[in-house]
């Protein structure tokens, strides 16, 4: 089955993150033009400032940049899901109705997932913090440019660990309602994902003893080595590492395995 994270994660390296962020520059831009004074070239708040962000955000939403971006990375998701639960389907296991709307459900979250209040709320301070400074038009637009084109805080960087953390959450969200579902049925987890230099040791041990693990020799083998390094759990935490995973930011998928063909 698919890493979910590494695929996004290279989907997300082929947008064109500069074109992005002229459009949505561009359009809060506008809207500043639209809803503000100008005194002695500075600009001044008016009764709708406060829309600025919204409108502006509405706006990109429509364009044809989010539409080929964000938007359709937020719709492959959604492809890939319903592709890993034709999978689950071919290994047997039932995928009915109520649990298609536990997975559906958390599409919802993804819906213009492109910009959220994590990354709405600083754009509104940004805006208010130089309109209370008396800062000009120019003075401004170096402001946004700054924080949008920023290593750290930038569109670019909050755009891939949407597609991401959007992404992983939500095959994590199918595996996790698989093995909720079938908790009785479910004879281990296969680790899917590569390894990397400063892959945990759980990871690595999980990887090293056979991707394809059954829950005895996971609760033995890995667990021990997972607590002593950072895992929040016990012996039966293991049937939720789908949503648990081996440690934070662990960027591997846990796939339940029903059959015990295979495992170690």
């Amino acid at each position: 089955m698919i890493n979910f994270a590494e695929y996004f994660e290279e989907e997300a390296n082929n947008i064109n993150w500069s074109d992005i962020e002229k459009t949505l520059i561009n359009y809060i831009l506008e809207e500043i033009a639209n809803n503000t004074d100008r005194i002695n070239g500075k600009l001044e708040p008016t009764d709708t400032t406060q829309t600025i962000v919204k409108k502006a955000l509405k706006s990109f939403y429509s364009s044809n940049q989010y539409k080929k971006s964000l938007l359709k990375l937020a719709l492959n998701i959604e492809k890939k899901g319903a592709e890993t639960i034709e999978e689950y389907k071919k290994s047997g296991i039932r995928i009915n109705e109520p649990i298609k709307l536990a997975i559906d459900e958390h599409l919802s979250s993804l819906n213009e997932s492109g910009l959220n209040e994590r990354f709405n709320q600083p754009l509104r301070k940004i805006i208010y913090e130089n309109l209370r400074r008396g800062i000009g038009q120019k003075g401004l637009e170096l402001s946004l440019k700054d924080y949008l084109k920023s290593d750290t805080t930038g569109f670019s960087r909050y755009g891939k660990n949407m597609a991401i953390q959007g992404a992983s959450a939500y095959s994590n969200v199918i595996d996790q309602t698989i093995v909720t579902k079938y908790k009785d049925e479910i004879k281990g987890f296969n680790i899917v994902g590569t390894l990397i230099e400063n892959s945990s040791p759980q990871c690595k041990l999980h990887v090293q003893l056979g991707r394809k693990l059954s829950i005895e020799t996971i609760q033995k083998e890995v667990l021990p080595t997972a607590i002593e390094n950072g895992f929040k759990g016990s012996k039966e935490d293991v049937y939720n590492l789908p949503t648990m995973l081996w440690h934070y930011g662990c960027r591997h998928r846990f796939v339940p395995v029903i059959s015990e063909i295979g495992l170690k």
